[in-house]
C-alpha cells in the first residue's frame, strides 16, 4: 500500500508538471501568434511602401527574404506547438483515466483486504473451537479408559462369583443339603450382583457416541466453511488480477513518460540550435547596422553642408528607410532571442525536474532495498516461529505421553488394590463356608435340590450371569468400536488442521514470493531508468 501511494503521488506530480508545461506552451503559442500577426502587418506595410516608392536595393530584398524565412519558421513552430498542445491534452486525459482506474483498484484492494481479515478471524475461531473439542475428547478418552478398566474389574468379580456359584451347585448335587447360611450367602451374592450391575450402569453411560457426534461439525457450518473458502479463493484471484492490471498500467505510464522525456530532449536541442542561429544572425547584423549608422551620419553631415535645409537628399531617405528596416529586423531578432532564452530557462526547469525524478528513483531504490531486507527479516522470523511451534508441539506431546503413563500407572495400582480387596473378601466367604460345617451344608444342598423353587432361583441366577457376561462382551465391543471411531475422527481432524496450517503457510510463502517478485521488478525498472536520468 505504501509503495502504491508513493507511485500515485509521483504520477500526480507528473500530471501537475505536464499541466504547467501545457500552460507555458499555450502562452508561448499565443505570443507566437501575436508576433506572427505583427510580422504580417509589418510585412504588408513594407510591401505597400515598396509599391509606392522606388525599387528597393539588394539589401532590402535580402532582408525581406530573411523576414519571410523567419515568418515560415514561426508558422512551423506555431504548428508544432499546436500539435504538441493536442498531444499533451490527450496525454492528460489518459493520465486522468489511469488515475481513476488506480483509485478504483485501490478501493477494491482495501475492501478485499478487509474481507480477508474477517475470513481469517472466522477461520481462527473455527480452529479454536475444534481444538477445544479435541481436548475435551482426549479428556473423555481418558475417562473411558478408566471406566473400561472398572468394567473389566467388575467382570472379573462376576466370573469369580459365578465360579463360586458353580462350586456351590456341585456341592449341592453332591451333598443334597442346604442350610440357612447358604441361602443367606446366595441372597447376598445376588444382591452383590445387582449392586455391581447398578454401579456398572451408573458409571458407564452410553455417551461416547454423543461425544463423537459433538466433535463432528454440523452440516451447515461445514457447508458455510467451504463456501467461505471458495469466496476467499475468488477474492485472492481477483486481487491477483487487479495487481496485474495495476502493474500493466504502471508499465504503460512509464513508457509514456519515457516518450515525453525524449520529446522534451529533442525539443530542447532544437531550441538551443535556434538560439545559436539567432545569436549568430544578430552578430552578423550588428556590425552592418553600425556601418549603416555611420554612413547615415556622414550623409547627413554632407547634406547639411551642401544642400539647403528644406530639401532633403534622396540618398539619406533611402538610407533611413533601410536603417529602419534593419532596426525592425534587429528588434524581431532580439525578441526571438528573448523567447529562446525563455525556452532555455524552461529547459533548465525540465532539467531540474529530471534531477528531482532521479532523486525520487534513488529514494525508491533505497526503499526497495529496505523492503527486501524487511522481507528477509520476515522470512527469518517466520522460520523462528515455525521452529518454536515445532518445539512446543514436541514438548506438548512429551507432556501428554508422560501424563498418560502416570494415569495408566495410577489406574493399574487402583485395579491391583481392588483385586486384592475382592480376593480377600472371597477368601473370607470361603473360610466362613468351611467353618459352617460340611454336614449342614450337605443337608441344605439336598433340601435345595428337593425343593423346586431354590433350583429355579439358581438357574435364574446362572441365566442372569450369562446375560451379564454377554452384555459385558457387547459393551466391550461397543466401547472398542466407539474408541476406534473417536480415534479415527481425532486423527482426521488433526490431519485437517495440519492441512489448514500447511495451506496458510503456503499462502504466506506465496505472498512473500509475490512481494519479492514485485520488488525485483521495481529494482529492474529503476535500474533501467537510472541511465536515462543520468543522460538527462
Amino acid at each position: 500500500m505504501e509503495m502504491q501511494d508513493k507511485i500515485l503521488e509521483t504520477l500526480q506530480k507528473d500530471n501537475e508538471h505536464l499541466i504547467n508545461e501545457k500552460k507555458v506552451l499555450s502562452s508561448r503559442v499565443t505570443t507566437l501568434e501575436n508576433e506572427l500577426a505583427n510580422l504580417e502587418a509589418k510585412h504588408s506595410l513594407l510591401l505597400s511602401a515598396k509599391e509606392n516608392s522606388a525599387p528597393p536595393p539588394a539589401q532590402n530584398s535580402t532582408a525581406v527574404s530573411q523576414l519571410q524565412a523567419t515568418i515560415k519558421e514561426l508558422q512551423f513552430a506555431l504548428d508544432e506547438s499546436e500539435t504538441m498542445s493536442k498531444k499533451l491534452k490527450q496525454k492528460l486525459e489518459k493520465f486522468e483515466h489511469h488515475q481513476q482506474a488506480l483509485d478504483d483498484a485501490e478501493a477494491e484492494i482495501r475492501s478485499l483486504r478487509v474481507d480477508l481479515k474477517r475470513k481469517e478471524s472466522e477461520f481462527k475461531d473455527v480452529v479454536e473451537g475444534l481444538s477445544a473439542k479435541i481436548s475435551s475428547f482426549i479428556d473423555s478418552e481418558d475417562y473411558n479408559k478408566v471406566q473400561e478398566e472398572i468394567i473389566k474389574e467388575h467382570e472379573n468379580t462376576i466370573r469369580d462369583l459365578r465360579s463360586q456359584l458353580n462350586e456351590g451347585g456341585r456341592k449341592d448335587q453332591q451333598n443334597k443339603n442346604v442350610s440357612s447360611n447358604k441361602d443367606r450367602q446366595i441372597r447376598n451374592l445376588s444382591k452383590r450382583i445387582a449392586e455391581l450391575e447398578e454401579t456398572l450402569q451408573k458409571k458407564n453411560p452410553d455417551n461416547i457416541a454423543e461425544l463423537i457426534r459433538s466433535c463432528q461439525p454440523d452440516v451447515h457450518n461445514s457447508q458455510l466453511f467451504k463456501k467461505e473458502e471458495r469466496r476467499v479463493k475468488q477474492l485472492e484471484q481477483a486481487l491477483l488480477e487487479k495487481d496485474k492490471g495495476t502493474e500493466a498500467a504502471l508499465g504503460r505510464l512509464k513508457e509514456e513518460m519515457e516518450k515525453l522525456r525524449r520529446q522534451y530532449e529533442d525539443r530542447i536541442a532544437s531550441l538551443q540550435a535556434e538560439l545559436f542561429d539567432a545569436r549568430n544572425s544578430q552578430q552578423r547584423i550588428s556590425p552592418k547596422l553600425k556601418e549603416l549608422e555611420k554612413e547615415n551620419l556622414t550623409l547627413r553631415r554632407q547634406a547639411m553642408n551642401d544642400l539647403s535645409p528644406g530639401t532633403p537628399p534622396p540618398a539619406v531617405s533611402n538610407v533611413e528607410n533601410e536603417l529602419h528596416e534593419l532596426r525592425t529586423e534587429n528588434n524581431t531578432l532580439h525578441k526571438r532571442i528573448v523567447e529562446l532564452e525563455m525556452n532555455v530557462a524552461l529547459r533548465n526547469q525540465n532539467a531540474s525536474l529530471m534531477k528531482q525524478m532521479q532523486e525520487r528513483l534513488d529514494s525508491l531504490s533505497q526503499e526497495a532495498d529496505f523492503y527486501k531486507k524487511m522481507s528477509n527479516d520476515k522470512e527469518s522470523s517466520i522460520k523462528d516461529i515455525q521452529e518454536r511451534c515445532e518445539e512446543k508441539i514436541r514438548l506438548a506431546k512429551e507432556n501428554f505421553t508422560s501424563q498418560l503413563l502416570n494415569y495408566r500407572k495410577e489406574h493399574n495400582n487402583e485395579l491391583d488394590r481392588l483385586q486384592r480387596s475382592h480376593q480377600a473378601e472371597i477368601r473370607r466367604i470361603a473360610n466362613q463356608n468351611n467353618t459352617s460345617g460340611s454336614d449342614d451344608l450337605s443337608q441344605s444342598l439336598m433340601q435345595i435340590a428337593k425343593e423346586g423353587g431354590n433350583s429355579a432361583f439358581l438357574h435364574s441366577v446362572l441365566d442372569k450371569l450369562k446375560y451379564l457376561e454377554k452384555r459385558c462382551i457387547q459393551k466391550e465391543k461397543e466401547a472398542a468400536f466407539e474408541l476406534t471411531e473417536a480415534r479415527r475422527i481425532a486423527e482426521l481432524e488433526r490431519t485437517l488442521l495440519e492441512q489448514k496450517a500447511d495451506l496458510i503457510i503456503e499462502q504466506k510463502n506465496q505472498q512473500i514470493n509475490e512481494f519479492r517478485s514485485q520488488l525485483d521488478q521495481l529494482i529492474v525498472a529503476m535500474a533501467s531508468l537510472q541511465p536515462n536520468g543520468g543522460k538527462s
